[in-house]
């Protein structure tokens, strides 16, 4: 018989218990591991030819575990990386690895792939990059690379042509003026070639196309010649043209022309600009207050001609949710006025609104006056 022996109560007993197991789940865990190593994540190609043919690297990595690896798939991010890998299980302390090819065919400049490895190791997805430059040396002259450029490069596609931007923007002109700009196009089809024509050009608008038929994969200009002194409008004015292509007419077609037509006053003399006429207006922002949804407000803004000749008002225009109608009299005499008609409607308008109206005249010291209508919509 053991002396001084004092069996453990239960509550003891079952704390050594859980000890004892949570001690052989780490132990068990610590064991039966799947770790990888790869000698590198990230391979640099340098400089590489774009008619060289394909470059390859090959990543090597361990099992530093105590269980077999099996690489279950490898995805590359684009067609241009071409993965294999080792299939069969990896047992601990073996190698095994994931070969990357890249074809730098029709793929001039810096590169970065992704590779994506997944696996039953500890870390499931792994991700391996392969980098480099694309050296043309003049060039990939092959009909399938000067496509894929053109691809990259004109970001605007109508049918088989490629723009560098569809918005043509002349932005201040003077008057009477005359401003060309340059469109970059090309023709991304690899065998057709194509004819451009636009529908319905305006006759301020000279349109010129160089060549006028672009071969398969040629590039181009299309002129575009802005003749201000032909344009019956004033301040910012939007056109749009719609490109033909081989006579017919292809989604997505329009390219924007805007430009900002002003007066110049810069040469007037100190007594031309005495005797030119000069706008008053005696407040130039309207506040409705509050008002409910629905609801229209009219607001006469009057304009007067406190200078000493005539005053032209060549153009009123608002912005959206608010319309200004022209006055009937135009040509406002020194001492005369006339009144700016302004309507806004609230349908479908919540909180603070605040509409501009913009008035172009021939005053050289306020050739385009900002009025505003301002309030609250209330639901």
């Amino acid at each position: 018989m053991i002396k001084n022996y004092k069996p453990m109560n239960n509550s003891k007993l079952f704390s050594f218990i859980l000890i004892l197991l949570l001690t052989a789940s780490q132990a068990s865990t610590q064991i039966n591991k799947s770790t990888i190593k790869f000698d590198k994540e990230i391979h640099d190609f340098g400089e590489i030819n774009i008619n060289g043919g394909d470059v390859i690297h090959e990543f090597t990595f361990v099992n530093t575990g105590n269980m077999p690896i099996i690489i279950n798939n490898v995805k590359a991010t684009c067609g241009c990386t071409t993965p294999e890998w080792t299939k069969e299980p990896v047992i601990p302390g073996q190698t095994g690895s994931i070969k990357v090819s890249f074809n730098p065919k029709g793929r001039p400049g810096p590169f970065s792939k992704s590779i994506t490895i997944s696996s039953n190791a500890e870390r499931q997805k792994i991700v391996l990059k392969i980098t480099g430059t694309v050296k043309t040396d003049g060039g990939d002259t092959t009909i399938e690379g000067l496509v894929a450029r053109i691809k990259r490069e004109y970001k605007f596609a109508i049918g088989d042509i490629r723009l560098k931007n569809s918005h043509v923007a002349f932005n201040e002109m003077v008057k009477g003026n005359t401003k060309s700009k340059l469109v970059k196009v090309a023709n991304a089809s690899m065998d057709n070639p194509v004819k451009m024509s636009f529908q319905d050009v305006p006759e301020f608008l000279t349109i010129n196309f160089k060549p006028e038929i672009l071969q398969p994969a040629e590039e181009g200009v299309i002129e575009v010649i802005y003749h201000s002194a032909l344009k019956d409008d004033w301040d910012r004015v939007i056109d749009r043209l719609y490109l033909k292509v081989n006579d017919e007419i292809p989604k997505n077609n329009m390219i924007t022309v805007t430009a900002t037509i002003i007066e110049d006053f810069s040469e007037l003399s100190a007594d031309e600009k005495e005797q030119a006429p000069k706008t008053y207006i005696e407040s130039r922002t309207y506040n409705f207050g509050k008002i409910k949804q629905g609801k229209r407000i009219e607001h006469n803004f009057v304009l007067k001609n406190e200078g000493k000749s005539n005053l032209i008002i060549r153009r009123v225009w608002a912005t959206c949710g608010c319309t200004a109608v022209a006055p009937k009299k135009t040509i406002i005499k020194p001492g005369g006025s006339t009144h700016i008609k302004t309507v806004f409607n609230s349908t479908g308008r919540k909180g603070n609104q605040k509409k501009m109206i913009k008035v172009i005249t021939n005053d050289p010291d306020n050739p385009r006056i900002t009025l505003w209508l301002e309030g609250i919509v209330e639901i």
